[in-house]
């Protein structure tokens, strides 16, 4: 079998023989050999490899096994610091989060039993006793929650993993994630729950000690507002009626539950915007390695166009479906035709680098017609004037204008001639430079002559043709291959890639494969299918969103328990309140308004507060991941907005909950209760 095609190249004249061989052995042989290294600790492989080639001398070449580095942990330094960031961040959201809901919710138990608390106060129960019950109550919570919140998370992992290796099978070359839990992460995760549940008990458990008996009994001590806060706007009374300002009373009379359920809110609010916001800067930057390139395969390695042609024909490609293209390099006086950003990349001499890309007759045709240029393609010269830099802390790549050309300008670009091409007085003619970049003393002074040709500009356009669609730091120049036949005393250019955008290309790539194998001439042709790495490129992007989705699952499921439960145990503690309110004559219009404007009340409150939290909270995120990949900061407009609709959706559907149990209830009965 063939080891590889790198040991063993498709177009090798024979076989590869391989035996054992000592270092005395090839002290005493001539030629290039190669060691293999295996490290057991990745962590500094970058120190490790800068020693080898310190000793072996900067002319051998070190090459390394990149992927299997990575996935043994031996990523940069610089990479490893935005990991641990954001792992941090993320962590101390969830801890953040969960320690809020929890105290929440023994804050809500500690206020529904306060009237217990006063009676067991008043027979005897001392402080001590009614802080050990709270925190006893807590005791029992993590007995239970701990061990089932464990197995719900090994499920989670296991069923994440097959998912995982269902869809990323073949883009590990077989390799599959298997499960691994470290005994010291449970232990961490049962601290964390236990040291979580403690904090989330310690105020209600010393507001349950401090409990006064007659005011448990009677209820009081809870609203406790001065009466210059009972005033309300006037202008509420006018839009909203009787109801409107009793809701606006009552938010001012009991802050407490006011405050807990707008806190409640701000939490799941802020945290569901940073986290939306970090979401959109993963896929941004997981995504930013794929383009959409508008082919799907690519043939390489041909002698020349000729073989393309035949290939083409072949396969029955139409005209369009396909295209190669040659490659030269051409240069220009950066001053005036460079933007001022562009221009600090001049040589010495001032001059900038063009890539110029020669297209097929056909390709380049239907290049001219997708841009509506209706001027004969063979005298068609069209600028591609827009790519990236990247700033100055080179790491951001901003995407800006190269050229000040517009269209029917003319572009004076210097080209490589061939060597019978130059006259004698050539260093006399303003029309012909030396180019130090493309200087061979082998071949001699003329081997980096350069001609000047005007290029009248046909079109200036952002808009690539088939097969550079990758990004590019340069500008670049395209032209027909006609066009560039007609310019004879130029050197002829590089040929390129073939690109075909096939119906199947799978099938195409099984029929180019036969081909090769069957037809001489075919040796050094390689195939690169597109789409086989589309498909890779996006399961792993599926990937991912499984991972940042699934986590801002949990934490928006958190946010909305949360809520769900601050909101409707306040609605059933003022049970007696409500029924009060009707005995005197409020009616159920009027009723029905007072809770919706303190629906509307608690909306606008927390996303005052909640929105610009969250945007804060997503900058942080940013900040960290930017450490090594910054795409630029997104404002994360859908989360606002659905922040927006999520509040008064979920505030609006709790308080109709609530109160059809509400309303359920007997006016007299509920007054009668002393338990609410």
């Amino acid at each position: 079998d063939r080891p590889n095609s790198i040991w063993e190249p498709y177009y090798a004249p024979g076989y590869t023989v391989i035996t054992r061989s000592g270092p005395a052995d090839l002290a005493d042989r001539e030629g290039s050999y190669a060691a293999s290294v295996n490290f057991r600790n990745l962590k500094n492989w970058r120190e490790v490899d800068k020693s080898i080639q310190a000793r072996i001398g900067e002319d051998r070449l070190i090459s390394e096994n990149i992927q299997l580095i990575r996935f043994g942990g031996g990523v940069s330094t610089d990479v490893m610091q935005m990991l641990v960031g954001l792992a941090s961040a993320l962590l101390l959201i969830i801890i953040g989060t969960s320690v809020f809901v929890i105290r929440n919710s023994f804050q809500i138990s500690v206020s529904e039993k306060r009237r217990l608390y006063g009676m067991l106060s008043s027979i005897g129960a001392t402080s001590r006793q009614m802080k050990s019950s709270v925190l006893f109550e807590g005791f029992l919570l993590g007995l239970v929650g701990i061990p089932l919140g464990l197995l719900c998370g090994h499920i989670a992992i296991l069923a994440l993993l097959q998912i995982l290796n269902v869809l990323l099978s073949d883009l590990f070359n077989g390799m599959e994630f298997v499960y691994g839990m470290p005994p010291f992460v449970r232990l961490l995760a049962v601290f964390l729950a236990a040291l979580t549940i403690y904090l989330s008990c310690l105020i209600p458990a010393a507001r349950a000690g401090k409990t006064a008996p007659i005011d448990a009994i009677r209820g009081q001590g809870e609203i406790t507002v001065p009466k210059k806060r009972y005033s309300t706007n006037p202008l509420i009374r006018r839009l909203f009626g009787m109801g409107g300002e009793m809701a606006a009373k009552n938010l001012k009379r009991s802050r407490k539950k006011y405050r807990t359920t707008v806190v409640s809110l701000v939490i799941s609010i802020s945290v569901f915007i940073a986290l939306s916001g970090f979401v959109k800067q993963m896929k941004t930057a997981a995504g930013a390695v794929y383009f959409d390139y508008q082919y799907n395969l690519t043939v390489s390695g041909c002698q020349d166009s000729e073989r393309y042609e035949h290939l083409a024909k072949e396969l029955g490609l139409a005209p369009g479906s396909y295209s190669y293209a040659f490659n030269l390099t051409g240069d220009f006086q950066a001053d005036p035709y460079a933007t001022e950003q562009y221009r600090s990349f001049a040589d010495e001499d001032g001059f900038l680098y063009l890539n110029i890309g020669v297209l097929q007759k056909d390709a380049f045709a239907a290049y001219c017609r997708k841009l509506g240029v209706t001027e004969d393609p063979a005298k068609a010269a069209i600028l591609c004037s827009s790519g990236y830099l990247p700033h100055v802390d080179g790491k951001t790549l901003a995407e800006v204008r190269f050229y000040t050309l517009k269209e029917g300008d003319i572009f004076p670009v210097y080209f490589l001639i061939r060597k019978e091409a130059a006259p004698e007085n050539w260093r006399e003619e303003e029309n012909y430079r030396m180019s130090r970049g493309w200087y061979n003393e082998e071949e001699g002074e003329l081997a980096g002559l350069e001609r000047r040709e005007d290029i009248r500009i046909t079109r200036v356009t952002g808009e690539k043709p088939m097969g550079f669609q990758a990004y590019s730091e340069q500008g670049q120049l395209f032209l027909s291959e006609e066009y560039f036949e007609s310019l004879e005393e130029f050197r002829s250019p590089f040929l390129g890639a073939m690109r075909i955008m096939a119906e199947d290309p799978y099938e195409v790539e099984e029929a180019l494969t036969k081909i090769f194998r069957t037809e001489s001439g075919y040796g050094s042709c390689y195939i690169y299918n597109q789409a086989r790495g589309a498909d890779e490129e996006r399961r792993l992007l599926f990937a991912i969103e499984i991972f940042l989705y699934g986590f801002l699952l949990v934490i928006t499921l958190i946010g909305v328990t949360n809520i769900f439960n601050t909101i409707t145990t306040n609605m059933i503690l003022r049970s007696r309140e409500f029924a009060t309110l009707k005995s005197v004559g409020m009616t159920t219009k009027e009723f029905n308004r007072m809770i919706r404007l303190e629906s509307v009340m608690y909306g606008c409150k927390s996303l005052l507060f909640g929105v610009p939290l969250g945007l804060l909270g997503s900058l942080v995120l940013y900040r960290i991941m930017a450490e090594e990949i910054d795409t630029g900061y997104r404002l994360p407009y859908l989360a606002l907005l659905l922040s927006v609709l999520f509040v008064f959706l979920i505030v609006g559907m709790t308080m109709r909950y609530s109160l059809g149990k509400i309303n359920k209830q007997n006016i007299i009965e509920t007054i009668r209760n002393e338990n609410i």
